[in-house]
């Protein structure tokens, strides 16, 4: 994690060391990652930025920390343009994140992935290697869950079932939505693309309607 004196940075600073690092990282496998090409085109010495950041360890962490936290940030604005309507949000989130595909910042964000991110996936979905990081995780989540108890449609979900309950559907849905954007995202034609789509729009489906199936549509 960054530490206090990475955050008393100035925040052009702060964008410059981070732009240096998503570079190398999206450049070449982690294996490879190069602090010394970082510090050079971040324009900092090395001394500098190990009072930032442990090791690269550390800093993939917290770039991809910031990425979640900016997908978290969007998922609560799609939510509110969907007025709380849970299931159309997600259809209409993932719809939208993926038209950006061809934005240098989702470019780089899939390279970063391929380069860098399978290695780290565990840490994406909640395995990660220490106590601090998997409570930062798990406070992370149950914030978005707090959010999303709020501001969802309880007409559109059941929010008179368990708290504990609510939080699972949450979670698994949350979990789907992420793993599906990043295969559609690494997948190599938009026909494979278009098939990923339909899988995640058909486990929606599935969830929203559960075991009572086309008996609770007949009666919606």
């Amino acid at each position: 994690m960054a530490t206090e004196r990475f955050f008393k940075l100035p925040a052009e600073k702060q964008k410059r060391i981070l732009d240096a690092a998503r570079e190398e990282f999206a450049r070449v496998p982690f294996e490879e990652v190069s602090i010394n090409q970082i510090i050079k085109n971040a324009g900092i010495s090395r001394g500098s930025f190990y009072t930032y950041f442990e090791d690269k360890e550390d800093l993939i962490d917290f770039i991809f920390q910031e990425q979640e936290r900016m997908a978290y940030d969007s998922l609560k604005q799609v939510c509110l343009d969907c007025n709380g309507d849970y299931w159309l949000f997600l259809r209409k989130w993932l719809e939208l994140t993926v038209s950006y595909g061809e934005s240098d910042i989702i470019k780089q964000s899939v390279a970063i992935f391929k380069t860098c991110g399978f290695r780290n996936l565990d840490r994406q979905f909640g395995h990660v290697r220490d106590d601090s990081h998997r409570e930062r995780n798990k406070a992370a989540q149950q914030e978005l869950n707090d959010w999303l108890y709020a501001h969802v449609d309880p007409d559109i979900v059941d929010l008179t079932r368990s708290r504990e309950e609510v939080d699972i559907l949450f979670h698994v849905t949350l979990k789907t939505l992420f793993t599906t954007l990043l295969h559609i995202l690494l997948c190599e034609s938009k026909e494979e693309q278009k098939l990923c789509m339909q899988d995640f729009l058909r486990f929606v489906e599935l969830i929203k309607y559960g075991a009572a199936g086309k008996k609770l549509r007949e009666n919606t």
